[in-house]
């Protein structure tokens, strides 16, 4: 089985929409699983999960990053999207980088 872990990064305000992702992960790896891939869910979360050195270490283990924002990138935010963005330029973890704001920000980068 080929594993893909997603990381799911977002403020608790997020909450309900990490929960949705989650879920439709869990649909997903119903239709993916005949094919050999399962998806993984990590989650960290500033609140609650470390500082950003940990976010880092989590993010090194994954090959999908999403971040979710309801405002404005605030320092943490900005510190997470710009370790992720700049991981990916790199060519490490994540190979797959989204982020989405109630907002303005809309970015996906495969590589």
């Amino acid at each position: 089985m080929n594993v893909i872990k997603i990381l799911i990064v977002g403020a608790e305000e997020m909450h309900d929409e990490k929960l949705e992702f989650s879920n439709l992960i869990m649909a997903l790896n119903k239709a993916l699983a005949p094919r050999g891939i399962e998806l993984e869910r990590s989650k960290w979360t500033p609140e609650t999960d470390g500082t950003i050195e940990d976010y880092c270490a989590r993010l090194g283990e994954c090959e999908m990053c999403m971040t979710l924002y309801w405002r404005e990138l605030e320092k943490n935010s900005e510190d997470e999207f710009s370790t992720a963005y700049r991981n990916l330029k790199d060519g490490k973890n994540p190979k797959h980088f989204t982020s989405s704001s109630k907002n303005r920000l809309r970015l996906s980068v495969w590589i």
